[in-house]
């Protein structure tokens, strides 16, 4: 049932996604606030983040473990939520190349050529020399 490659917090999240119980912003909040587990604050976090329309409480604590959550999203394989985090400026250079690597080493093809384009956009490739001549 679970992937053994991903993480606690991709699986505590694909647990509270499957959980109808799990889906009410008012629970998803109390289990963040009073969860001693950085894995299930974390899946917390990123499930009322993208849930609720008042998924902003959730903001300021994921763009401080942006590193944590890119990698989460990287497993899930979901480019539409780490969509968000680009665009509100929590892919820096450095968590891009990173959350890269990670595609690349969970074989995450869609995720890796869209990171790649990512990179190639923002930051370009200048530790490279394609020069023919």
């Amino acid at each position: 049932m679970w992937d053994d490659s991903q993480s606690d917090a991709a699986r505590i999240y694909r647990t509270i996604e499957a959980s109808a119980a799990e889906q009410e912003p008012e629970k998803l909040r109390r289990k963040f606030h009073s969860t001693s587990s950085e894995a299930v604050r974390l899946a917390v976090a990123l499930r009322g983040f993208f849930l609720t329309d008042d998924g902003e409480e959730y903001a300021p604590w994921l763009e401080e473990h942006a590193d944590s959550a890119g990698e989460v999203l990287v497993e899930l394989g979901d480019r539409e939520k780490l969509t968000e985090f680009e665009r509100r400026g929590w892919l820096d250079e450095k968590l891009t190349e990173q959350l890269l690597r990670l595609a690349i080493e969970q074989r995450r093809s869609g995720m890796t050529v869209w990171l790649l384009r990512l990179k190639e956009q923002k930051y370009g490739f200048p530790d490279r020399d394609f020069q023919l001549w």
